[in-house]
């Protein structure tokens, strides 16, 4: 079960850790003390009140006129304390990490005055309170009363579909190399989603997958190991993978291709402005080389910006990087001017792709948990326009009687997330569900779902792709879907995926490995359609069949690990697919 929540809990402690780092400016000593005494865990307030009392300390010495250049010899003992607790290399990625990320944690302290509890709230370092400092809230249309987002009690659905016990036996069943099951089937469209592409340019075979580093797998790094030609588990894509997958789209020939973003690799230590605008140039072009003819619809990733995660508008480089990221995305879509006004001043568009069907995409960076700059989104205009764009945007497609995909990177319920983000899909989805068809997400490099819901019933789903990087133990993915060239109504979706281990040995004996086909959904499941109501049903199974909770999980991580989900990961999966708000999953809930 801790698997699951790895990559989670590992950047909650990163926010942890980089405030801890900036209270060494006036107490080093008592800093340093509690960061080897304390026990922070799920199940205790210790994470609470320290965070409370560092942000209360880091705000007094803040106040006092010390400035971050000023107190970097302090600083970096701090942060080598941390990451060697944690197995890594502080003094190859100290520097780097305070660089980028302290003067962000400054600016937000400086600028605002915040509640220290409700910093830590927002954080999830301590639990939620309905009048907490929250993005969103301020939308007096969309965001409804908080209460009443707090569900317990699902709709009771009726499914006569058979065989809901899958049997454990066929789990670890092999499949067939193929493209699609139906590819000439002219009733549907095929909507192909690549997610989280992670490219690292300095990936190199053979170099160490242990490295004590966030990536690994570059020549550079000494460590134990050797890095496969076509990716390791504890690195993230290399070039080699990435031309396989373009090769696949090519011949899969998809008539849309949505990319949920984060383009980077995990290099935060050191990451640069010109390193971050590259990676995204680099993976336009070179898919720009492969599908020339075909248009693909992107969003931003939170690893877009530099520093990854972080985003102001009001900033003149988040503005100078959206402005360039908009010219390189036009290699992939022909934008109307309104659409690359709003990606260059804020990170969102919408348009219309086809008759009676139009696009959404949302800066997700504004509900993430990791971009500190949320804190000021109370004072941000730019913040509002993009809340007075949605609902505007919703309002008129609803009026045109145009079908709606909703495209975000981050999806709400996550606990990365920021609370009340879940409460604008929620918002969104029960305002809008007939003209929404499907909330597709990324971010978590895992193949999940989470149901939109409340007591009144099931309004819509969130269904989040796997990644197609390896980081985080993971095998490369991609997904289509089936929509109804009528309704525009999804009706089914393909799961895809390269098996590492194998595409390794293969090329050890000559051999060019290719994508599988993992499953189909409604067979998987068996499910009638992909339908928020036939999700609902599924969940419902989840709680009744342990073996169907296995299966989910082995898909979770596109069947790269021994099925290992105790009744802790049971809970995790359940709550996590019931909950597009995240508090409503948080330990201490």
């Amino acid at each position: 079960s801790r698997s699951i929540m790895m990559v989670m809990h590992f950047h909650l402690g990163l926010v942890f850790i980089f405030i801890l780092i900036i209270t060494a400016f006036s107490l080093p000593i008592d800093v340093e003390t509690k960061l080897k005494t304390s026990t922070v865990t799920d199940d205790d307030d210790t994470a609470c009140i320290l965070c409370q009392d560092t942000v209360k300390l880091v705000q007094d010495v803040l106040r006092s006129g010390k400035v971050l250049k000023d107190m970097v010899s302090i600083i970096t003992p701090v942060c080598l304390l941390v990451l060697n607790e944690s197995e890594k290399k502080g003094d190859v990625m100290c520097p780097g990490l305070i660089n980028e990320y302290g003067p962000v944690i400054q600016y937000v302290l400086v600028k605002e005055v915040i509640l220290p509890y409700d910093l830590c709230a927002i954080l999830h370092l301590c639990p939620p309170h309905i009048n907490s400092t929250s993005i969103w809230n301020s939308s007096e249309h969309l965001v409804a009363d908080m209460k009443q987002l707090v569900i317990d009690a699902m709709t009771n659905l009726n499914d006569t579909s058979e065989n809901y016990l899958m049997e454990s036996s066929n789990i670890f069943e092999e499949t067939k190399p193929v493209v699609s099951s139906n590819p000439n089937d002219s009733n549907y469209l095929k909507i192909l989603q690549f997610s989280d592409l992670h490219l690292d340019l300095l990936y190199q075979e053979g170099a160490p997958t242990d490295c004590g580093l966030f990536i690994c797998c570059r020549s550079s790094q000494p460590g134990n190991g050797s890095a496969g030609y076509y990716g390791d588990y504890n690195c993230d894509l290399p070039l080699s993978t990435f031309d396989i997958l373009l090769e696949t789209i090519k011949e899969v020939d998809p008539d849309i291709i949505i990319y949920t973003g984060d383009n980077p690799p995990h290099d935060l230590w050191e990451e640069t402005i010109g390193g971050q605008l590259y990676a995204t140039k680099y993976i336009v072009n070179r898919t720009a080389h492969y599908l020339p003819n075909k248009t693909i619809y992107p969003v931003l990733g939170n690893h877009e910006t530099y520093p990854q995660s972080q985003y102001l508008t009001e900033i003149k480089h988040f503005q100078e990087m959206t402005k360039q990221i908009a010219i390189y995305w036009e290699q992939w879509v022909n934008f109307p001017q309104e659409a690359l006004e709003t990606i260059a001043t804020g990170g969102y568009y919408t348009m219309r792709i086809r008759d009676g069907l139009r696009i959404i995409a949302i800066n997700s960076d504004y509900g993430y948990a990791l971009n500190f700059y949320t804190l000021l989104n109370n004072k941000n205009r730019y913040y509002f326009e993009h809340i007075e764009w949605l609902e505007k945007t919703f309002l008129q497609a609803e009026k045109d009687d145009e079908k709606v995909l909703l495209l975000t990177h981050v999806p709400p319920g996550i606990r990365d997330s920021i609370h009340s983000y879940g409460s604008l899909i929620y918002n969104l989805t029960k305002r809008y569900k007939d003209s929404i068809v499907g909330i597709l997400s990324g971010h978590t490099h895992r193949d999940q779902f989470e149901l939109v819901q409340d007591s009144t019933g099931i309004h819509g789903v969130v269904l989040i792709s796997p990644s197609v990087t390896t980081e985080g133990h993971i095998n490369p993915s991609f997904r289509v879907y089936s929509m109804d060239r009528t309704t525009y109504q999804l009706m089914d979706y393909e799961q895809y995926f390269l098996n590492l281990t194998k595409a390794n040995e293969m090329k050890k004996s000559g051999k060019k490995p290719s994508f599988q086909l993992s499953y189909t959904a409604t067979t998987e499941y068996s499910l009638r359609d992909i339908s928020p109501t036939s999700w609902g049903a599924l969940v419902e199974r989840f709680e009744e069949y342990d073996e169907l909770i296995k299966k989910f999980y082995y898909n979770m991580f596109v069947r790269s690990k021994p099925i290992d989900c105790d009744e802790k990961c049971r809970r995790e999966i359940l709550c996590g697919v019931k909950h597009i708000n995240s508090k409503n999953c948080l330990p201490f809930n």
